[in-house]
Order: structure tokens, then C-alpha cells, then sequence
């Protein structure tokens, strides 16, 4: 085999160490810093009113958006037209 090509293979899987190993330095473990308690916060009622509210502002959201671009600019001009003049 060529010695430059086994250099290069040889430097590769260095640099591919050391990547592995400033990784794993960079990596914080949660569980050092947090406790898990295993407990799962239930749906309050006050809960599912946000959800509802936050679901019905969704779907108004999504209608505005279905208008196309030329009824939108037709909108925009019959109600500012008048201002400009």
C-alpha cells in the first residue's frame, strides 16, 4: 500500500478520537444536575382551557392564512385607498 494513504488513514482515525473524546468532555449528564422523581403532572382543568383556547387560536391563524395573495392586496387597497387621497 502507499505510506501516504496509510498516513492519511492513520490521521483520520486520530482526528475521529479526539472528536469523540471532546465530545463526551463538552456532554453534560441531566441526571448529575436534576432528580427525576418519576411523577407525572396530571391535566388540570385550567390545563385543558389553555389547550382549547390555544387550539381555536391555531385554527383562526391557519384560516387568515388560506386567503391568496391578490384577495389579500385587493383587501388591503379597498380599505386604504381612501386614506391616501
Amino acid at each position: 500500500m502507499d505510506k501516504e494513504l496509510v498516513r492519511a488513514f492513520v490521521l483520520e482515525c486520530k482526528q475521529e478520537q479526539e472528536w469523540k473524546e471532546r465530545l463526551k468532555a463538552n456532554h453534560i449528564e441531566f441526571d448529575d444536575y436534576f432528580k427525576y422523581s418519576g411523577e407525572v403532572e396530571g391535566f388540570t382543568e385550567d390545563y385543558k382551557e389553555y389547550l382549547g383556547a390555544n387550539t381555536y387560536a391555531n385554527l383562526k391563524a391557519k384560516l387568515r392564512e388560506k386567503k391568496c395573495r391578490k384577495e389579500y392586496f385587493r383587501e388591503y387597497w379597498k380599505k386604504y385607498k381612501l386614506n391616501l387621497i
